[in-house]
This record gives C-alpha cells, structure tokens and sequence, in this order.
C-alpha cells in the first residue's frame, strides 16, 4: 500500500453503502488482503463499519501463497496512485493478475 498512498477508501466506501442498502449481502463477500502494510490495511478499514468482519488480512506471504489466493478469489483489486510527480504506476502484480485470468 506504499505507506498509504494507495487507498482503498472508494472501494470500502461502495461496498459498505451496499451492504447498508441491502444490495449486498455481506454473508457472500470476504475481502482478502496480503502484503506488507497490514497496520495501513487496518487504518483504513477501521473507518467503514461493515468492512471490518469480512475483511481478512494475511499479511506478507510467500509468492507461492500470494498465487494460490489469487486462484481462489472472484475479482482482484490493483491500487495506483495519481500526483504531481507520478501518475499511472503499476505494479508487476498487475501482471500477475493479468495471469490469473479473473476480473481485476
């Protein structure tokens, strides 16, 4: 999450409006998250009240690990960022994404 330029807060914000309104049913959905800024993850979930209990965090794991979760899941989420001195930056786990041939 780069030390919290990447943020996920449109994404929690939907989906906690939808769970609100009934449109999704938080029984159905988990949001997985694995990687180095776990205490950034939490921060940002904290300030959504249905997106905590469906939320788990993996921390770091392997490549192996990180494949194997990329398999399992329905959709996968990639976070960039736009400022004045970089916009557009992508990571090579786009690429992997790409792979896994899921919804990004």
């Amino acid at each position: 999450m780069y030390k919290g330029v990447r943020d996920f807060s449109l994404l929690f914000n939907v989906v906690d409006d939808l769970i609100d309104e009934g449109k999704l049913d938080k029984k159905r959905l988990e949001i997985q998250y694995a990687g180095r800024d776990s205490n950034e993850f939490y921060s940002q979930i904290n300030n959504y009240k249905n997106i905590e209990s469906i939320c788990t965090n993996f921390g770091f794991i392997d490549r192996d690990k990180a494949i194997r979760l990329q398999k399992e899941c329905d959709i996968l989420v990639v976070l960039t960022w736009n400022t004045d001195h970089s916009r557009g930056n992508l990571t090579g786990k786009f690429f992997e994404y790409l792979k896994a041939q899921k919804p990004i």
